[in-house]
């Protein structure tokens, strides 16, 4: 119903305009992956070669691998355009899906320690996270706590996507500034944890 509407603006069938709009598109991702393979060719140079201007096309040595719900349909104009190994895997229409999915069990987690006065930068900590300020009096009570709560924080994140703890790995890094020769403990800490879950483990369940 839409192409029949649509069509009537550009004065065309709506078969016509139907092929008309899936070749623009396959044009469009071809314009996109010569582009990114040949970043310092001019555009134009590189729609040429795609609109047929000249007698020449490109041509690939590697596969290219398409991934998403329409790309059987404009695997065969691409495969026109472009000289190359045109690949549409099965379950092309979900792949995104996947990835979106997978993506879901990685959260980053940052938290900040710094003095409370810098007139006393060796004792009374601040602590901010995403669960409000806390006060110290030792930095490593500071560190600790900064810690523990991000891991926590991650691995309930895990949990609400539906990730266990044991198929979870956490990495807690640590990057601090502070003015040269400076006796002191840092000015600023962050604590950074990272979780990285897999959530094909759930599917499998």
């Amino acid at each position: 119903m839409g192409a029949s509407h649509l069509s009537r603006y550009v004065r065309k069938g709506k078969y016509e305009f139907c092929a008309h709009v899936r070749e623009l598109v396959a044009r469009n991702m071809a314009a996109d992956l010569m582009s990114f393979i040949l970043p310092h060719h001019p555009e134009d140079m590189i729609a040429d070669l795609l609109n047929r201007t000249y007698p020449a096309k490109f041509k690939l040595e590697i596969p290219v691998v398409l991934l998403g719900g329409p790309v059987k349909a404009h695997a065969d104009e691409l495969r026109s355009m472009i000289e190359a190994e045109v690949v549409v895997p099965d379950f092309a229409e979900v792949g995104n899906a996947v990835g979106a999915l997978a993506g879901k069990g990685v959260k980053r987690i940052e938290i900040t320690i710094m003095p409370a006065s810098i007139q006393n930068p060796d004792e009374d900590f601040l602590v901010f996270s995403p669960l409000g300020r806390e006060r110290f009096h030792v930095y490593t009570d500071a560190v600790d706590f900064a810690t523990r709560v991000g891991k926590e924080l991650v691995l309930d994140y895990e949990k609400r996507c539906g990730i266990l703890e044991q198929d979870t790995q956490i990495t807690v890094s640590r990057k601090t500034m502070s003015p040269e020769t400076w006796p002191h403990p840092p000015l600023e800490t962050r604590v950074i944890v990272v979780g990285v879950g897999n959530p094909m483990m759930v599917l499998k369940d």
